[in-house]
């Protein structure tokens, strides 16, 4: 199976007040780059860095970062490893991953403003919009974001595909499937598909006649200063160069972060980010800033409790908090955001290895934080 298929206000994000280095000398694999608020406790940012230090320690990863929002305290972020393994360039806090599904966060987010400016209803048939597609005809909006649709995923069919290097439009992503059975019933079960992503993105393109990465920027990435976040499916220019993307274990690691065209992931998954910028992007969304408050609460309900997972939200409970957020993996690259319903907490991990699941990071920075 193809590797791409595990694909704080509305203000500019925190000011970094104070930037150290843990251990002395260039980076290498054993230093932590930390940027801190001044006048975070001192007590957690230790506790911080050494959670950091001994989940990054325990496995095999060229680099990773981490961020974290602990409300009257601020942010705290580290990098550690490699931006560049081959070349020895070290990562930086504010360096630039892929982050895979969590563009189905944005995307989602498009949907639901489109539902609130009356454009379209999330219980709408997809054959309103993509007449075309008859054979689901039976598949609402809702079932596309909630992946309670039945499609098939696209990304199984890539392994078929010769040539993954051009550019891809959703329409030809789609028809990689569009003649296979539904897995079920729409509405009746839970089976997460990329598909369903795509074609949303196709919708939007619909709806709005502007392709849906310029919705996503004018509506989201611009006015939220993200600045640091990209579609660069469609070419777009980027000023420096983004953390490569690697495959392997035990020091040897492969470069695949040119194996294949952004726009092979779409709207299901081809962002770039990093932790700052999602940190950003999480307060603003659950926050209450993007949505109006029947978007939002139909995005953070779960349309599948058995999968715990609403219109393009991971929902779960952790030590009693309620946490929103979602996972992401492409080609070279896994992450996880996070954020607390109950207490504005936030945690944001990027690696650039796809062997190695963010949440080995990420679950350790959690019980920090909540234990703090």
């Amino acid at each position: 199976m193809l590797l791409a298929k595990y694909a704080q206000s509305s203000e500019a994000a925190p000011m970094w007040l104070l930037t150290y280095l843990a251990c002395t000398g260039v980076p290498d694999t054993s230093d932590t780059l930390v940027t801190i608020n001044e006048g975070f406790d001192s007590r957690l940012a230790f506790n911080l860095d050494k959670a950091f230090d001994e989940a990054f320690d325990e496995t095999n990863m060229p680099g990773a970062t981490l961020a974290v929002y602990v409300p009257d305290e601020g942010t705290w972020a580290a990098a550690r490893g490699y931006a560049n393994y081959d070349e020895g360039i070290a990562a930086e806090t504010d360096s630039r991953f892929g982050v895979g599904s969590i563009t189905k966060t944005f995307v989602s987010s498009v949907i639901l403003q489109l539902e609130t400016e009356g454009e379209l209803s999330i219980d709408d048939k997809v054959t309103a919009w993509l007449p075309e597609e008859t054979q689901w005809n039976m598949v609402t909006l809702r079932d596309l974001l909630g992946h309670t649709s039945g499609i098939d995923d696209f990304i199984d069919e890539l392994d078929l595909v010769v040539d993954l290097s051009r550019y891809w439009t959703g329409d030809e992503l789609v028809a990689l499937v569009a003649n296979k059975p539904l897995l079920f019933k729409p509405g009746t079960d839970y089976e997460y598909s990329n598909t369903n992503y795509v074609l949303l993105g196709v919708i939007i393109e619909r709806v709005t006649l502007n392709y849906w990465r310029d919705e996503v920027r004018t509506r989201l990435i611009e006015p939220l200063n993200l600045d640091r976040t990209h579609l660069p499916g469609d070419g777009e220019y980027i000023e420096d160069w983004i953390v490569h993307g690697y495959i392997g274990s035990q020091g040897i690691f492969l470069d695949v972060s040119e194996s294949s065209h952004p726009s092979t992931a779409g709207a299901a998954g081809e962002m770039v980010s990093c932790t700052e910028d999602l940190l950003t992007w999480m307060a603003a969304l659950y926050g209450g800033e993007v949505l109006e408050p029947e978007q939002l609460q139909a995005m953070t309900t779960e349309e599948s409790p058995r999968m715990g997972y609403g219109l393009g939200c991971d929902i779960e409970t952790r030590s009693g908090e309620r946490l929103l957020g979602h996972g992401g993996a492409s080609m070279g690259y896994q992450a996880r955001m996070h954020w607390s319903d109950d207490s504005g907490m936030a945690t944001a991990t990027l690696v650039n290895n796809f062997f190695v699941e963010a949440d080995i990071i990420d679950d350790p920075a959690w019980s920090t934080i909540i234990g703090y």
